[in-house]
């Protein structure tokens, strides 16, 4: 709206609907006198760009950074600290979900809403440390018997499932000439 001294103009401002300026953004906006005011003419500028800048956030991951295999899928969350951030906006990450053990790199790198941003990347260094396994030997009752004997060996993993196959690969020979006389 511009004034002349009692006069009141409303003017044209085109580039502007009831949707822009809620989405970050550059906008062109042009202000015009209305073809009714022949008497007027605008002077300066008639045309801007306004910039809506999207929010900045910030994002932590609270977790922990350990965890032991299970074989489940274990999976590292982050949380965006900003306050007042709508629940809709949700954060990308990549490589936060896994269920072998090893050693990973969970990445944000943006939001699914492009009026949110991260001021940088945020990485999160997690790992799955292998489970230990007790070994249990079956060694009761071997008896010499003038052939090789392989004592036993189970694992016991404490997963549903799983099962780890032991391989004994000593003491074959040890055991075949246990009690055997040189002279």
């Amino acid at each position: 709206t511009g004034v002349f001294e009692d006069l009141v103009i409303d003017l044209e401002v085109s580039g502007l609907n009831s949707n822009d300026f809620t989405n970050a953004g550059e906008y062109t906006v042009i202000v015009a006198v209305p073809s009714q005011y022949t008497g007027f003419e605008l002077s300066g500028d008639i045309q801007t760009t306004l910039v809506v800048n999207p929010v900045v956030i910030n994002v932590a991951f609270f977790c922990s950074n350990e965890y032991t295999y299970s074989g489940e899928e274990i999976t590292v969350e982050a949380t965006i600290t900003t306050q007042d951030i709508p629940e809709s906006v949700q954060l990308v990450i990549t490589n936060n979900k896994n269920s072998n053990a090893g050693e990973y790199t969970a990445v944000v790198s943006g939001t699914n809403n492009p009026n949110y941003v991260l001021s940088s990347a945020v990485n999160f260094d997690w790992k799955i440390n292998p489970k230990p396994l007790v070994v249990s030997w079956r060694t009761a009752g071997l008896i010499y018997n003038g052939t090789a004997i392989k004592p036993g060996a189970r694992v016991d993993t404490g997963i549903e499932g799983e099962s780890i196959e032991i391989i004994v690969e000593a003491g074959e020979n040890i055991l075949a000439n246990a009690g055997a006389s040189t002279g």
